[in-house]
């Protein structure tokens, strides 16, 4: 190889290495909420879970990123976000407004709200002007609210839970939230005094938010959701987190069919028992009767 290849080599890998090392050295940081299950919250071993975090987590792994996710009550993961102390939020409810990019985790999914009340025949309706309503403040709900419902009281909590606990207790009419956590809740929580609507009242989409000037974090996130999907990773993961979906709206019809299945096994193994001692009778005083014959 000539000298002046063997040089020009040499300045390329002193140019590049460190370019190399510094990207696969950096490290994306994300924030989000620490109560918002299924989508993100902390577990009971003090650490992320959630869908948006196994979506987020598989894309790292399918692309070879560094993403550190910190989740933290929604105002504080909001103020990191905004004052550019995060790369992205995982998941935020916002508007055409929004000066940030957005990045759907769930491109082909909107959330559905639903209604949840202790008062199954509010449930059914859809008319909530003048009713107390709580939601949590992730959904950004106030000025949709208030225009589709003029005089309905909206109390704000911090998250899902708080609101379904107020409807639990009566002190409002209803909470109004995602289907996903109010099946997920519900059922977690045992909170079987609550009623959820089956009609949903409307959807809203969520995304991951990213700066505008995180263009090249964006090209990874589609790049790897596209792989995950792909490869399937995708299905496992929703699968794992919304598999439960409906199961709260018929828990009571499913205790009712499994008590009826048990009673009939019941009946049916008295009945057997029945049969083979009747059986076993009859052939004991027919083996009498030919004794006397």
């Amino acid at each position: 190889m000539p000298v002046f290849n063997k040089i020009r080599l040499i300045v390329l890998l002193l140019f590049f290495t460190p370019v190399l090392y510094a990207e696969q050295g950096k490290i994306y940081t994300g924030t989000g909420s620490n109560s918002f299950p299924p989508f993100e919250f902390i577990d009971e071993y003090g650490r992320p879970s959630g869908f948006n975090i196994d979506i987020i987590n598989a894309i790292a792994a399918e692309t070879g990123i560094n993403i550190r996710i910190t989740l933290m009550p929604y105002n504080e993961a909001v103020k990191k976000f905004k004052s550019e102390n995060a790369d992205f939020i995982t998941s935020a409810f916002c508007d055409k407004s929004d000066k940030y990019v957005k990045f759907a985790l769930m491109p082909e999914v909107t959330v559905q709200f639903v209604t949840v009340s202790s008062d199954k025949n509010l449930h059914t309706s859809d008319n909530f002007t003048g009713r107390k309503i709580a939601a949590s403040r992730i959904y950004n709900l106030e000025k949709k609210l208030s225009k589709k419902y003029p005089g309905s009281s909206l109390i704000l909590t911090e998250n899902d839970l708080a609101a379904l606990k107020l409807a639990a207790s009566g002190e409002i009419d209803c909470s109004i939230i995602s289907v996903f956590s109010a099946n997920y809740l519900i059922d977690r929580r045992r909170l079987n005094s609550l009623h959820v609507s089956g009609k949903p009242l409307f959807s809203s989409e969520f995304s991951t938010l990213l700066h505008p000037s995180s263009a090249e974090l964006l090209d990874r996130f589609n790049e790897g959701l596209s792989a995950i999907k792909n490869n399937g990773e995708f299905s496992k993961i929703y699968q794992k987190w919304f598999t439960y979906s409906g199961r709260t709206l018929d828990g009571k019809k499913t205790y009712i069919l499994l008590a009826v299945l048990f009673a009939v096994i019941l009946v049916s193994i008295f009945i057997m028992l029945f049969y083979m001692l009747l059986r076993k009778e009859v052939a004991r005083r027919t083996n009498e009767l030919n004794k006397e014959i």
